[in-house]
C-alpha cells in the first residue's frame, strides 16, 4: 500500500491516519512552569521577654536571588531595634544553601555581639541542615514562644 500525501507534505496510509508524527503542540500557559512565588521580608518590633526584639517574617523562597535582601533586613534589625531577631520562616517553601548560609552567618556575627537569632516556623529538614552544619540557633515553634523566652546571658 502507497502512503497518499496531503497539501502539508504529510503521508498518510489508505484508513486516512497519520504516518508521520505530529508537530509538536505549542506550549499554552497552562503547560507553562508555574511562577516563582514573590519573596516577601516583612519587619516589626515586639516587646519580650528579652526586651525589644525584631520579628522578620519570610516568605516564598529562600535562595540565591534574595540572600542579599535577607541579610539587609537583619543587619536593619541589629542596627536600628538591637540584638535580638526572631526570624520566622513559617512561610518559606524552599531554603538552599546560599539562603541559609546568609541566615548562618549573621547568626555567628549576632552571636559575636552578644545577640540572638531565634528561628521560628522552620522545615524540620533546615533545622537539621543548621545542626549538621554545627550552627545551633535557638529554635521555637512560635513566635509568642520565642518572645517569651529569656534573652541570651
Amino acid at each position: 500500500m502507497t502512503p497518499i500525501t496531503d497539501e502539508t507534505g504529510r503521508a498518510h496510509d489508505a484508513s486516512g491516519r497519520s504516518r508521520t508524527p505530529a508537530p509538536p503542540r505549542p506550549r499554552t500557559p497552562a503547560d507553562a512552569e508555574p511562577p516563582r512565588p514573590p519573596f516577601g521580608v516583612r519587619s516589626r518590633v515586639a516587646n519580650g521577654r528579652g526586651g525589644r526584639t525584631s520579628v522578620i517574617t519570610l516568605c516564598g523562597e529562600l535562595d540565591v536571588a534574595v540572600t542579599y535582601a535577607v541579610a539587609r533586613a537583619l543587619a536593619y534589625a541589629f542596627d536600628h531595634v538591637g540584638p535580638r531577631i526572631v526570624l520566622d520562616m513559617a512561610d518559606v517553601s524552599f531554603a538552599d544553601t546560599s539562603g541559609l548560609a546568609a541566615v548562618v552567618e549573621f547568626a555567628r556575627r549576632t552571636r559575636e555581639c552578644g545577640g540572638q537569632i531565634v528561628l521560628v516556623g522552620a522545615n524540620p529538614q533546615v533545622v537539621r541542615l543548621l545542626e549538621a552544619a554545627g550552627r545551633h540557633l535557638a529554635v521555637r515553634p512560635t513566635v509568642s514562644g520565642a518572645l517569651l523566652s529569656p534573652a541570651p546571658e
